[in-house]
C-alpha cells in the first residue's frame, strides 16, 4: 500500500499571484462520484489527476511552480551568500513569498513552510501529525528582528558587499532532537539563503533526506522560473534513461507504437566519444523505425517530427512516474500532442494495472472537454483580474452552479466559472 503523498499547497506573492495568493488541494470527499479517480492514502481521498486551465498569463505555469522549487530548496547548499533563492516574486508588491506544503511519507503526514525574500529566509518551520491528530513542530526557525532591522539599514551602505550585509542576520532555531538530529548549533549556522532540510540532509539526518529525496524523486517539465524548453540534451538525457531501464523502454516502446506515429519499432544505441578535453563521454542515439508497405527505414531522433519528441519525452517522465509511485508536474501536457493522445496519458494513471503506486498527475492545459472526464473535483481554473491571478476549484462553486451530472465543460466555455479569456 503506497503511504506517500502531496495532499495540498498553498502560496502566496509568487509571479503574479499576490497577498491572496493561491491554494492546491489533491483530496476529495466520499461522494465524489469518480472512485477509479482517486485512492485512499492514510484515510484521505487523494486525486491521482488534477489539471489546471484557464486563459493564456492567467497564472497556469506559476501554479505548478512551488513544487519543483521546494524540490531544488532541499538539495541546494550554497556556495555563498551571493547567491539568490531562485523563484520569481511578486514585483507588484515587497512582501515576502510564503510557501505551505501538506504531504505524506511512508505514513506520517508532514507541514512544511517557509517565507522568504531572494537573499534570505524570514521563518522555517516543519510539524507533524501526532498520534492524536494535532501537528506538533520539528523544528522551527525564526529570524531574529534585530539582526535583520540592522541588515535593512545596512543595504544603504555601498561600503559593504552583499554578503557582508547578509551576514549580520541571525535567528531562533528550536528542534526536537529525538525526531530530527541536526542540533541547534547547525541549525543557528545554516546561511541564510540555506533550508534548514538542506543542511540537515548534507549532515545525513534521516528525516531531512527523506524529505529531500520525496521531493527530488518528483518529474518536472518546469522550474522555480518557468517552463524547461525540449532541448536536444535534455532528450538525450531520458535515452539514457530508456537505455538503462529495459521496463520503461518496453512501456514507452509499446505506447509510442500504439499511437499513430507512424512508428513501427524504436531503438536506442549508446556510443562513446571524446569531448574538447580529451575526455570519454557516453551518448545515446535514437532511431525511430517506419514502415511504409514493403520497405523499412530509420530516422535519427532530430529528423522525427516535434510530435514524436514531444511525445517521447512525455511517456519516459510519466513512466519513471509510475513506476516509482511518485508525482509528475508538467505543464502544457498537450503541448506537440493531438488532443485524442492526452486522455489515454491520464488514463495511464487512472488504471491501476499501470499505476499500482498510486502515482499522481498534475498538468496544465487547453482541454476544456476533459472538465467533464476528470470531474469538478480535480480541475483548477486559473483568472488574472488587474494583472493579479487567482485559481479556484471547480467544486469550490455552489453544487447547484456544478452538479456532477452537467455539462460543466460547456458552462466553464459559456464563462460560468471564470477561466477564460474576454476577447
Amino acid at each position: 500500500m503506497k503511504v506517500s503523498a502531496i495532499l495540498s499547497y498553498k502560496f502566496k506573492n509568487i509571479g503574479s499571484f499576490g497577498h491572496e495568493g493561491a491554494e492546491v488541494c489533491f483530496t476529495t470527499s466520499t461522494r465524489d462520484p469518480k472512485k477509479e479517480l482517486f485512492r485512499e492514502i492514510c484515510g484521505k481521498n487523494v486525486n491521482l489527476v488534477t489539471a489546471v486551465m484557464g486563459a493564456n498569463a492567467s497564472g497556469k505555469t506559476t501554479l505548478l511552480k512551488p513544487i519543483p522549487f521546494l524540490s531544488w530548496f532541499f538539495s541546494t547548499i550554497h556556495s555563498s551568500l551571493n547567491e539568490d533563492i531562485l523563484i520569481q516574486a511578486n514585483k507588484a508588491n515587497l512582501e515576502a513569498i510564503e510557501i505551505e506544503v501538506v504531504f505524506i511519507i511512508d505514513g506520517i503526514t508532514y507541514k512544511y513552510n517557509v517565507r522568504h525574500f531572494e537573499d534570505c529566509i524570514l521563518s522555517e518551520n516543519l510539524y507533524h501529525k501526532n498520534e492524536n491528530n494535532i501537528y506538533t513542530y520539528i523544528f522551527k526557525r525564526n529570524i531574529d528582528p534585530d539582526s535583520f532591522g540592522e541588515h535593512i539599514e545596512l543595504l544603504n551602505d555601498e561600503s559593504l558587499s552583499r554578503e557582508e550585509q547578509l551576514k549580520v542576520i541571525k535567528y531562533d532555531y528550536t528542534e526536537k532532537h529525538s525526531i530530527f538530529q541536526l542540533g541547534k548549533k547547525e541549525g543557528l549556522r545554516t546561511p541564510c539563503n540555506t533550508s534548514i532540510i538542506a543542511s540537515a540532509r548534507r549532515l545525513g539526518v534521516e528525516l531531512a533526506t527523506k524529505i529531500a529525496v520525496f521531493f527530488a524523486t518528483g518529474n518536472f517539465n518546469i522550474t522555480a522560473w518557468g517552463r524547461l524548453p525540449t532541448a536536444y540534451d535534455d532528450l538525450e538525457e531520458k535515452l539514457g534513461i530508456l537505455y538503462k531501464n529495459k521496463e520503461i523502454f518496453n512501456n514507452v516502446r509499446k505506447t509510442l507504437c500504439q499511437w499513430d506515429l507512424g512508428l513501427s519499432d524504436i531503438e536506442i544505441e549508446e556510443f562513446k566519444s571524446k569531448n574538447d578535453k580529451g575526455v570519454e563521454e557516453v551518448h545515446y542515439n535514437f532511431f525511430g523505425v517506419h514502415k511504409n508497405k514493403d520497405n523499412e527505414f530509420s530516422l535519427p531522433l532530430y529528423m522525427e517530427s516535434a510530435g514524436t519528441q514531444g511525445a517521447l519525452s512525455r511517456l519516459v517522465d510519466i513512466f519513471m512516474t509510475l513506476r516509482s509511485g511518485t508525482y509528475a508536474f508538467i505543464d502544457e501536457l498537450g503541448d506537440d500532442l493531438h488532443p485524442n493522445m492526452i486522455k489515454p496519458l491520464i488514463d495511464l494513471f487512472i488504471d491501476k494495472s499501470t499505476n499500482p503506486h498510486g502515482a499522481q498527475l498534475v498538468f496544465s492545459c487547453h482541454k476544456p472537454e476533459l472538465i467533464n472526464y476528470l470531474g469538478k473535483q480535480r480541475v483548477y481554473l486559473c483568472s488574472k483580474i488587474d494583472n493579479e491571478s487567482e485559481c479556484y476549484r471547480i467544486d469550490d462553486f455552489p453544487a447547484s452552479d456544478a452538479r456532477s451530472d452537467e455539462n460543466l465543460a460547456a458552462k466553464y466555455l459559456a464563462g460560468a466559472f471564470g477561466g477564460v479569456p474576454e476577447l
